[in-house]
């Protein structure tokens, strides 16, 4: 019998010698979007949310680190846990891919900061979530572009959307 450890690679190489593993949970396990088999992901106490894109792959990626100083915040409100967004199949709707590819984390003072779009490597997504997903887009898009008032807000939710659909293709 062969032991796996799939963080270990990185927390062997750790930025911070005193790095230390918050929460691991396995990738979200839903009919629209199926992760690898043994996928799943660590939070660290350095800020790092660390991919392990499953046993047929074997490695594992960093795409989230982010220094507290970020968000301005004292040093002991911490994270401390870490959840992936699913929708139930029955409510379905154009964002459902966008929701089944964030994550949520909690720090220690309570408050909830989201991060996306978190996927794994092989990762199979429904034809039809991509579909709504991109209409959606599609929508968002020509209304920003109809709407007549220049705002700061709108020309960043506009970026945001052509990024979304760049994603998407």
């Amino acid at each position: 019998m062969e032991c796996i450890e799939p963080f270990e690679e990185y927390l062997l190489h750790a930025p911070s010698s005193k790095s230390s593993i918050l929460r691991i949970r396995p990738s979200p396990a839903c009919t629209d979007m199926i992760c690898p088999p043994g996928s799943m992901a660590m939070l660290t106490s350095d800020y790092a949310l660390v991919l392990y894109h499953g046993i047929a792959k074997t490695f594992c990626t960093t795409p989230l680190q982010f220094p507290p100083e970020e968000f301005g915040e004292e040093e002991e409100e911490t994270f401390v846990d870490f959840c992936f967004m699913t929708t139930p199949s029955s409510s379905s709707s154009s964002l459902s891919l966008f929701t089944m590819m964030s994550i949520l984390f909690l720090k220690s003072n309570g408050h909830v900061y989201g991060a996306s779009p978190i996927v794994f490597d092989s990762t199979i997504v429904s034809t039809k979530l991509v579909r709504d997903a991109n209409t959606f887009l599609d929508g968002e898009i020509l209304r920003l572009q109809h709407h007549h008032t220049e705002t700061e807000n709108k020309e960043a939710r506009y970026r945001m959307c052509r990024g979304g659909k760049q994603f998407l293709l």
